[in-house]
């Protein structure tokens, strides 16, 4: 199983009964389904927890840290969907599934590493996480109107990863970006000076 929808057992009689609740989340075998959003202290997802569903942790938003297992493989949809004091997320490295606004409103985050094995990394994942400064692998030199300079490593997975995220903006902005590949930038005074390959 990829991922779980939101409210797939709800109000059946296994979610209802209290005693299915540990650490305030319910879990049906490997896969954690909902916690009660009124957890306040740092969160440790169970190991062997395989997927997260979702909208698992969907309005926790007096959470600062959710600690997620190296067994985790998915994380559903709207997951963490505004988690407004979460503030950095490591991604384990057997994920290969983020769903569409897994992260979306997370206001405060501001660190996330993504490993190398995430495949698919759908829409708006991190919309309006207006703090995020930072994801693993990538280096943000330069942004304003004009557009921005990313430093990423010399890889071909990295230059696609890029490619993607650039195409999926184009889409639904239905503007078009340029990219051109640098050897080097310098600052002069308050500009910058660049040399193409």
């Amino acid at each position: 199983i990829r991922s779980i929808g939101w409210g797939a057992f709800f109000n059946t009689e296994y979610y209802n009964n209290a005693g299915n609740w540990e650490d305030k989340a319910i879990y049906i075998g490997n896969y954690i389904i909902r916690v009660k959003d009124s957890i306040t202290k740092p969160y440790v997802i169970k190991q062997g927890t395989l997927c997260i569903a979702d909208y698992c942790f969907s309005d926790c938003v007096s959470v600062e840290k959710i600690t997620l297992p190296e067994t985790l493989e998915s994380i559903g949809s709207f997951a963490f969907r505004n988690c407004k004091k979460l503030n950095n997320v490591v991604v384990p490295a057997n994920v290969t599934y983020i769903g569409n606004n897994a992260f979306c409103h997370c206001r405060a985050l501001k660190v996330i590493s993504l490993p190398e094995s995430v495949t698919e990394l759908n829409e708006e994942v991190f919309a309006s996480c207006d703090k995020l400064e930072s994801i693993e692998g990538f280096e943000l030199i330069q942004s304003n109107t004009d557009g921005f300079i990313v430093k990423i490593p010399d890889t071909d997975k990295h230059f696609n990863q890029l490619d993607d995220i650039c195409f999926e903006w184009e889409k639904r902005t239905g503007m078009g970006l340029g990219f051109e590949i640098l050897d080097e930038i310098w600052q002069k005074d308050v500009k910058l000076e660049m040399r193409q390959r």
